[in-house]
């Protein structure tokens, strides 16, 4: 007699509000997900791989591992700022764009000031760290961005 094999998978609907399903075959639709996480078939789910988001229809089959993350994409992405709001509607944002929410679109025309951009509550593959010119990170709602500036001596 076989044993049936459960897969473990997690959904995460927002930053605080997961769903965790267990499935009893590797082979999965995009419906059967939304289903089982008592999703809308309109809302867009993702598979979280190591080199980014891949967006998964409902008629599209996938095979799912044990402990692998899906995500909900909202629409509009929540990010804090310096401790204010803002919406976000892309999936990354580079170091450039993190300074300009913070201090306006004129923040790089003096070049005797320095920025300094570290971030928090991220994606799993770029969680917390911080960055440079140059670099550009994946996004989630509620990743939190703070923006330091000092005069170049």
């Amino acid at each position: 007699m076989a044993t049936k094999t459960n897969i473990h998978i997690v959904v995460e609907i927002t930053n605080t509000d997961q769903c965790k399903l267990d499935f009893d075959q590797r082979e999965v639709t995009g419906r059967q997900i939304k289903e089982a996480a008592k999703l809308s078939l309109d809302t867009e789910l993702a598979v979280d791989r190591e080199d980014g988001f891949d967006s998964i229809a409902n008629d599209e089959k996938l095979t799912i591992r044990d402990g692998e993350r899906f995500v909900v994409i909202h629409k509009d992405i929540i990010l804090i700022v310096n401790g204010r709001q803002k919406v976000w509607h892309e999936k990354h944002i580079s170091f450039r764009q993190v300074v300009e929410l913070a201090y306006g679109s004129d923040a790089f025309k003096n070049p005797d000031i320095i920025y300094r951009v570290t971030y928090t509550h991220g994606p799993k593959r770029n969680s917390k760290g911080t960055m440079v010119d140059g670099d550009v990170v994946h996004v989630k709602s509620g990743m939190i961005f703070n923006a330091t500036h000092t005069n170049r001596s």
